[in-house]
């Protein structure tokens, strides 16, 4: 059988890349984690290296697992690390843009109760994904308020966040606190558009 394989858009800005595309012998692995290739995700935070690709086609491929799982009526949770990093890479790489944020500057916050979160900071600058620190690492504030409250967050394992945020169970099966207009806001929003 035969594949056509259709090259990117742009594909002459990376011609170290081309045979990548179009040899089956080729990998990510044999052209090394830092290479730069092109990705389609050029206004987020990740990096268009072969190791963020690489690191993408992994959760693709989880979460298609997950699917097909679902499919045979018997979904098995995503394994811990996987999820935890499919939460990191998806604010990262989907979440992320230096395109404006067209409502109130905003800070979403994921909470993974296998102990890891992270803040999504909306404004003018775009989209910002960033890993809070781990709770009781930070210096205590007066009455325990924290200064930098997050105006919206959402809670659940890791394997929950992850297939939220790919839209495989609805956000309401998470614990959602604060402005719950900011996800559908961010459900809505098309930077590109």
């Amino acid at each position: 059988m035969k594949i056509a394989v259709r090259l990117p858009e742009h594909s002459d800005r990376y011609p170290e890349c081309k045979t990548l595309w179009t040899s089956p012998t080729c990998s990510l692995r044999e052209a090394g984690p830092d290479r730069g290739c092109w990705a389609w995700w050029g206004k987020s935070q990740s990096p268009q290296t072969c190791a963020a690709a690489a690191r993408r086609q992994l959760h693709e491929i989880a979460v298609h697992t997950y699917d097909a799982q679902l499919t045979l009526g018997a979904p098995q949770p995503l394994p811990d690390e996987v999820a935890l990093d499919g939460v990191e890479e998806f604010l990262s790489t989907i979440c992320t843009t230096t395109v404006a944020w067209r409502h109130e500057p905003a800070a979403v916050d994921y909470h993974a109760t296998e102990g890891r979160s992270w803040r999504n900071r909306l404004s003018d600058d775009g989209a910002r994904a960033a890993r809070l620190p781990t709770p009781g690492t930070m210096p205590a504030t007066a009455a325990d308020e924290d200064p930098d409250a997050a105006d919206a967050s959402a809670r659940g394992t890791a394997n929950e966040l992850v297939l939220a945020l790919y839209d495989r169970i609805p956000l309401d099966s998470l614990k959602l606190d604060g402005n719950r207009r900011l996800f559908d806001q961010l459900v809505a929003w098309d930077p590109e558009r």
